[in-house]
């Protein structure tokens, strides 16, 4: 996530990065979602002139705090954002459980491992751990998400390598998921707060696109279209508008595969809690009505539907 920190943009260099940064473009006035961003603007103590921490209030309409420290004698550090009251995330930390670490040189360049716990307006958490170099213009995040069991995996499920391009615009490549499920994305970060991304998957049995688009406030939309192959294959088009509060309106129409025949199509529109209400029309025009206590619990008042329930749309 990106925003512009015009207040407090201080140029190349700051408390703690030289003037002279590896990399010519000064993208860390403004891209946040960097340790180095944060510990240039930290300040040691007399008792511990090694630790420097920091505390920002951007000015920004859905994030309130950012708030750590980098110890540049050991590279222990830890991270919280604080996110706008109505947000659908609460909070982003570090787990203090975890050995958080790694080095911020003072060029720019950077090489840190985390564990980060985010927690959303309903007190959900999931975990992730983040591995993020950097030399130069040049560098990469890799994300290993927790699993149910607890367990977090070897293999990374996103990875993305990045290029700063110029003062204003980060582009990057990279993959989300693993194995048969694996989709290859390219996007952009732009200083003034927007994300764009497009993603591609294809297998045996299923391919598709779809694109990204989230904006300075945090509100998301994603359009997907693809093909589900097999004997009874079909296309569909499927769109997601998520609102600042997490809310989200969604619908998707099915086709008959290669054709621009319309099989059905369902809306719904729900809360971050995935509760709220649908329709769904069949080919022949009989419309259902559908139900939503959850993301994973539905009732429909069609038959052969009771046990389906549309996907939950990614955060």
């Amino acid at each position: 996530m990106v925003l512009i920190l015009g207040l407090l943009a201080c140029g190349d260099g700051g408390n703690y990065l030289n003037r002279d940064l590896a990399c010519e473009y000064p993208v860390l006035d403004w891209w946040e979602a960097d340790l180095a961003f944060a510990a240039d603007r930290g300040e040691g103590t007399r008792d511990a002139p090694n630790n420097l921490a920091f505390r920002i209030e951007p000015d920004s309409e859905y994030k309130q705090l950012i708030a750590g420290s980098y110890n540049q004698a050991n590279g222990n550090f830890d991270w919280l954002t604080n996110f706008s009251s109505g947000y659908y995330i609460k909070n982003l930390a570090t787990d203090t459980e975890f050995d958080n670490y790694g080095t911020i040189f003072r060029n720019g360049n950077i090489d840190i491992r985390g564990k980060y716990i985010q927690t959303d307006a309903l007190d959900r958490q999931y975990s992730y751990i983040l591995r993020h170099t950097r030399a130069g213009c040049e560098g990469t995040r890799r994300y290993r998400q927790e699993q149910e069991n607890g367990l977090i995996p070897r293999d990374p499920q996103y990875t993305q390598d990045y290029t700063i391009v110029s003062a204003d615009k980060i582009t990057w490549e990279g993959t989300s998921g693993t194995g048969d499920n694996l989709e290859y994305g390219v996007g952009e970060i732009h200083s003034d707060g927007r994300e764009l991304s497009w993603w591609n998957h294809e297998s045996a049995d299923l391919s598709y696109d779809y694109s990204i688009v989230r904006r300075a406030g945090g509100a998301l939309e994603v359009e997907t279209t693809g093909d589900v192959k097999g004997s009874d294959g079909f296309s569909y088009f499927h769109t997601v508008t998520r609102s600042f509060s997490g809310a989200t309106v969604e619908e998707m129409v099915y086709y008959e595969l290669g054709t621009e025949n319309e099989v059905a199509r369902w809306t719904a529109e729900r809360t971050i809690s995935g509760q709220g209400g649908g329709t769904y029309v069949t080919s022949d025009g009989t419309t259902c009505t559908g139900s939503f206590s959850s993301f994973d619990a539905c009732a429909w008042d069609c038959s052969g539907l009771g046990d389906w329930c549309p996907a939950e749309p990614a955060l």
